[in-house]
């Protein structure tokens, strides 16, 4: 049975709480640049939503052979 690296791309949402700015773009672009997200990540919230899928094919050895890319809801990404 051939074996499988899997990678699901899912959405975290992360609050940044407090932003004080002039518009929402400028609170969303102040947020972002702040914002450490490998660290937010681990306080941040499962959305519940899964953009995209990447499954490594695998032989043998474990050596990836083929990538598919696969959108969320587990169809061929065109």
């Amino acid at each position: 049975m051939p074996k499988y690296d899997v990678h699901l791309y899912a959405v975290v949402r992360v609050k940044v709480p407090g932003v004080e700015a002039n518009s929402p773009e400028e609170a969303a672009k102040i947020a972002d640049d702040q914002t450490d997200l490998d660290h937010a990540f681990k306080d941040g919230e499962y959305a519940e939503e899964v953009e995209a899928i990447l499954v490594d094919t695998l032989d043998a050895t474990g050596k990836v052979v083929m990538e598919t890319t696969l959108d969320g809801n587990c169809q061929p990404k065109g």
